[in-house]
């Protein structure tokens, strides 16, 4: 299992930005082995992230400070209420103080060098995140980017790490509503039974937030690491601590001083033990989460450390507390170093640069914090933190006008370039344009008819493949099991097509609607993300999911051969698929004789076509970036072979869908391989006739598969024959 689909180490975690002053040693407050914790933690995430393989689990850094700021800030909104002094606006409002003039200066630096230092193609995700993370919803926005089929390869942005502040901001709205509530209702009993009435609800939600990230852990991994309601539970048992101890519950330091010792080493033991054996397939948060989150409950109720069976020379040290106290900052700085270094230095970051990010991150982490954090940082009731109040609220209110005018400057920038290369295409396509897309590569006289112009934008081909009515209503995505069949065309037209398999029969849709049209044929899809149009059992990472795509393709199959209306299924499927050994076959032969018998039970009426589309050649990594920086995409394409070959032991087998043609009766079952529209015999271009040929690292653009049309409708004529088609 892994933590996300972004091909980073799982997601990036952040520290807690729930500092107090550090004057105050009440129980369930501040102090220095809190402090010391959040140096921990803070230097396993950026460990992890610098160097993953020495730290594999350094990820559990962020639940060691969800706790802490669970312990923190019930501590104080409890103290509050039983003063009678606590006040939500008052509470939110030094939250912000605290919060956003470092959170927003980062955020302002990032989407301005990502404007500088990046690819326009890399500016609406970067963009969006950042009001996301401005906004504090950014998990959200990545639960949903983290399960986008289209996108599973983007790269990491510079804010990604913001998700972890979501979380918690989330938690710091709900949580002292909760708190209050509870207070209210009983607010005129004894403080006893008030301060039960709190702790039955924080139990309450501990015990429901821990069983729904342990179910969500095992049926929805990446979504459920970014997920609010699977964290709230750490905050809850940190609030549960700092409510015992305010209840006269003692820390074991205060009782017992070799007590305390083991019980601190106890807990960072726990901590240091998952980050070095959980790894990015741990079903994490889940049940594996409680390791971290004891080592952390450990170390604070261990309480004040002394002695030399203590780790106080490890807690108490200057530079220990110094990484504590910058703790929020060197999260902010760190991850944007990382992301946005590689682009200016023109390469991956190597030994050296990854200890100069780490010694950059701290020098900015310390600035940010003297200069910015603790400046405008109010101290409650203070005249100083009066004074305070006005400039810090007005940082806000700059911070923010600067970060919403750069992203959506860059935002709009994009959707320009995006909006004039569709307007482009769509002439060119409607009024036949020679030499776009397709018709360049059959004329050996074409030229460019618009010069360095590249339609569809490489920053809009996602938008364009979401674009398709048939991806937005008739295609299934992987955690949906059900059959969805979507028709075009007359209901009573004399031919019935079938359009049957993954994404890369979706996206031979559009030429293949517009063939519908022109011959009078009603097209029916049958669509599903991820899932052969095979009946032998496909391997997929996880076994649920396995199981949901045999189910479909077994219904979907039943389905197509029940209708008595369907003439022809034209059907084709990434050739990436592996299925399991079944009736003495290896996995490949397991494959090819699937895919013949579901044609054998399309073709028992003895009057349908089957008619295979050959999966589209295969980019070479990094397309998009390439055509961003080269006039016209030139020099961006791939040589034939390496393109129309699997990258792994069947790479000298033909496909197995193509393997299977062979296996059927000749006049029903065709093969139609449009492959010499993308490549001459030893180049495939990544850009044909001004036309972006590839959306991403596997599917062709709607607007190069429109270009096709001409080419797609001859060879359909050929194969089906005049007679069957009409």
């Amino acid at each position: 299992m892994t933590h996300s689909t972004i091909p980073a180490p799982p997601a990036p975690t952040t520290p807690t930005s729930s500092t107090t002053d550090a004057a105050r040693h009440r129980p369930g407050t501040w102090s220095p082995e809190v402090q010391a914790l959040r140096a921990v933690a803070v230097l396993l995430v950026l460990a992890f992230h610098l160097w993953p393989g020495l730290v594999p689990g350094g990820y559990v850094g962020v639940d060691v400070f969800f706790v802490i700021s669970g312990f923190l800030i019930t501590g104080h909104i409890v103290r509050d209420l039983d003063a009678g002094r606590f006040g939500l606006g008052r509470f939110y409002a030094r939250r912000a103080r605290r919060l956003l003039p470092a959170a927003l200066l980062v955020l302002l630096t990032v989407a301005v060098t990502v404007v500088l230092v990046l690819p326009h193609t890399r500016w609406v995700p970067t963009m969006q995140q950042v009001l996301a993370s401005a906004a504090y919803v950014q998990n959200w926005v990545l639960t949903g980017t983290d399960v986008d089929y289209l996108s599973p390869d983007l790269p990491p942005t510079a804010v990604q790490h913001f998700w972890s502040l979501s979380v918690e901001e989330q938690f710091y709205v709900v949580w002292p509503v909760l708190l209050v509530a509870a207070a209210w209702l009983t607010r005129r009993r004894r403080r006893r039974a008030r301060r039960l009435a709190v702790g039955g609800v924080m139990v309450a939600v501990a015990l429901v937030s821990l069983g729904y990230g342990v179910w969500a852990t095992a049926a929805n991994p990446a979504g459920a690491y970014f997920f609010s309601t699977t964290r709230m539970w750490e905050f809850a048992v940190g609030g549960l601590l700092a409510l015992a101890m305010q209840s006269g519950v003692r820390a074991a330091g205060e009782r017992h001083h070799v007590l305390a010792g083991l019980l601190a080493w106890a807990g960072l033991g726990a901590i240091a033990a998952s980050a070095v054996a959980y790894t990015e397939r741990t079903a994490f948060p889940g049940w594996a989460a409680l390791l971290p989150v004891a080592g952390a409950l450990a170390v604070i109720a261990a309480g004040p450390l002394r002695g030399r069976w203590s780790p106080a020379p490890v807690v108490r040290p200057r530079a220990t507390q110094l990484v504590g106290d910058v703790s929020y900052s060197l999260y902010l700085w760190h991850w944007p170093l990382i992301v946005l270094l590689p682009p200016v230095l023109g390469a991956e970051l190597g030994a050296l640069d990854r200890v100069g990010v780490l010694v950059l991150s701290v020098v900015l982490a310390w600035l940010s914090t003297v200069l910015v954090e603790n400046r405008l940082r109010a101290g409650r009731g203070t005249p100083a933190g009066t004074r305070r109040t006005g400039p810090a609220f007005a940082a806000i209110a700059v911070l923010s006008l600067a970060v919403a005018g750069v992203a959506g400057g860059a935002w709009y920038d994009v959707d320009r370039r995006v909006s004039h290369a569709r307007d482009v295409a769509d002439r060119a396509i409607a009024s036949g344009v020679p030499c776009f897309g397709a018709a360049a590569r059959h004329d050996p006289a074409c030229t460019p008819p618009f010069g360095h112009l590249v339609s569809p934008d490489p920053a809009g081909t996602q938008a364009d493949m979401r674009g398709q009515e048939a991806w937005q209503r008739c295609f299934v995505a992987r955690e949906e099991d059900a059959v969805r069949t979507c028709s075009f065309g007359p209901a009573d037209a004399g031919y019935h097509a079938v359009l049957f398999g993954d994404s890369h029969a979706l996206q031979w849709f559009a030429p293949l609607r517009e063939v519908a049209r022109r011959e009078g044929w009603r097209l029916t899809t049958v669509l599903r993300a991820s899932c052969t149009p095979n009946q032998a059992f496909m391997i997929r990472p996880r076994a649920p999911e396995a199981r949901l795509c045999h189910d479909w393709a077994l219904r979907a199959i039943a389905r197509i051969e029940a209708d008595p209306s369907v003439d022809a299924v034209f059907t084709s499927a990434f050739d990436n698929k592996k299925w399991r050994p079944a009736g003495g076959l290896d996995a490949y032969a397991t494959g090819v004789a699937g895919y013949r018998d579901t044609w054998a039970r399309f073709l028992a009426g003895g009057r349908r076509h089957v008619v295979v589309l050959r999966d589209t050649p295969r980019p070479r990594p990094g397309t998009l970036a390439c055509v961003t920086r080269e006039p016209g995409g030139d020099g961006c394409g791939r040589t034939r072979a390496p393109a129309t070959t699997r990258p792994d032991d069947w790479s000298r087998l033909p496909d197995p869908m193509v393997a299977a043609v062979g296996a059927g009766p000749p006049d029903r079952v065709h093969l139609v391989d449009l492959t010499d529209a993308f490549c001459d015999h030893r180049w495939c271009p990544a850009v044909i006739g001004n036309v972006l040929v590839y959306a991403d690292s596997n599917h062709m653009t709607p607007t190069f598969a429109r270009t096709l049309v001409p080419l797609l409708q001859e060879r359909l004529a050929a194969a089906l024959g005049p007679a069957d088609r009409t």
